[in-house]
């Protein structure tokens, strides 16, 4: 990889998950053309009816498909929570299927699943751009809501899967609504959101193709920009203190370092550029000021967390355990950490991003069957 793609690649990054649900297109990486080895097995085990429902705001009404396990009466039901960007039925990650596996491998087993567009985006209606992460959990709880009326699931079994941010909305969702029976968390997000961001990109730097002590220079550049963000979101001052953070961080630097960087030229600029953008964003001033603890502090139904080992979007060790210290008062929870997987929870070699898209593997397996084996076991 070129220092010139990691440059943009971190530029990319600087927002938790976006880079979720892009294609990444590098010499000799599969076009979207080519077969997924794999992917759901046509024609689906399971009636699919489009509903409509009110969301989680005025305005908001959310088109979704109801996906009902052929043959089974009553099942339990799932509502499936992608994770961060503009997602609806028709996603795929690069060139995964990716919630389609998912809602085929769950209607095999018996689980009913409802997968909404997001609002804004595809049939539903309302605004994405000025829409939060609690935004996007009201409307997951409009879906709970929603299938308390509908007589073809069992609605004392009602839960909610969330990947990556999916898995911070679940929980802000689950928290905050009586009638959800279960939750899973694939890849979620537990920590707040400064911590979140700080060690995404550190993932992300140290695991480029370059020097360590650029590595040390990119990732205390992060750290300072992201602090400063946080702790003045709000502040009409914040690009002038960014500005004045940067140059203070160059100063710091050797000349040589500078220039090994590109930071003497236009890299500079685009970099701190990207950084002057993230603060007019609803949804990052609200996600790099959000601490989802509390609310997970609250959940006593039910939880499942897995997350990946050679995750570097989502942290592993810190978003796990965060699960494991504020679900101390709940009865049932689990938490697994998944060797060998990534945040899509494949088999990968390197592990980076632009690897998605050359794995054939869509999502593990043995992900797949512990998800929906716990589900089982929690609503026979």
């Amino acid at each position: 990889m070129s220092k010139t793609v990691y440059f943009i690649l971190v530029l990319m990054s600087l927002l938790v998950g976006s880079v979720l649900g892009q294609t990444y297109r590098e010499e000799g990486s599969p076009s979207a053309a080519e077969s997924v080895a794999q992917a759901p097995r046509l024609p689906l085990p399971c009636i699919q009816q489009e509903v409509l429902y009110p969301g989680g705001a005025t305005g908001v009404t959310l088109a979704a498909t109801l996906y009902l396990p052929a043959g089974v009466k009553k099942p339990p039901v799932a509502i499936l929570v992608p994770g961060t960007g503009r997602q609806d039925r028709t996603s795929t990650m690069g060139r995964h299927p990716y919630y389609n596996v998912i809602v085929d491998h769950l209607c095999r087993h018996g689980v009913a699943v409802l997968w909404a567009d997001d609002r804004g985006v595809g049939e539903s209606t309302g605004s994405f751009d000025s829409a939060t992460t609690t935004d996007f959990a009201h409307d997951v709880i409009a879906g709970v809501k929603f299938l308390q009326t509908m007589k073809q699931v069992d609605r004392r079994h009602i839960g909610i899967i969330g990947h990556s941010e999916g898995g911070t909305m679940a929980s802000i969702a689950t928290a905050n609504c009586a009638d959800v029976a279960f939750l899973v968390s694939l890849a979620g997000v537990a920590i707040d959101g400064l911590q979140s961001v700080t060690l995404q990109n550190e993932g992300i730097v140290n695991q480029s193709p370059i020097t360590p002590d650029e590595m040390t220079a990119y990732n205390s550049l992060n750290r300072r920009l992201f602090r400063i963000i946080h702790d003045h979101v709000d502040d009409p001052r914040v690009d002038t203190l960014m500005m004045r953070e940067f140059r203070a961080w160059k100063k710091e630097q050797s000349t040589a370092l500078l220039h090994k960087m590109r930071f003497d030229d236009y890299i500079g600029d685009r970099y701190i550029a990207r950084f002057l953008i993230l603060p007019q964003a609803p949804w990052y001033r609200h996600m790099i000021m959000l601490d989802p603890s509390a609310d997970i502090r609250r959940i006593r139904v039910p939880v499942l967390a897995l997350n990946g080992d050679r995750d570097v979007m989502v942290d592993a060790d810190s978003n796990l355990e965060a699960f494991r210290v504020n679900l101390v008062g709940n009865a049932d929870h689990t938490e697994r950490k998944m060797p060998g997987l990534n945040h899509m929870f494949q088999h990968c070699e390197t592990c980076t991003q632009q690897e998605y898209t050359k794995l054939t593997e869509t999502i593990s397996p043995e992900v797949l069957n512990i998800v929906s084996d716990w589900i089982i076991q929690r609503t026979r």
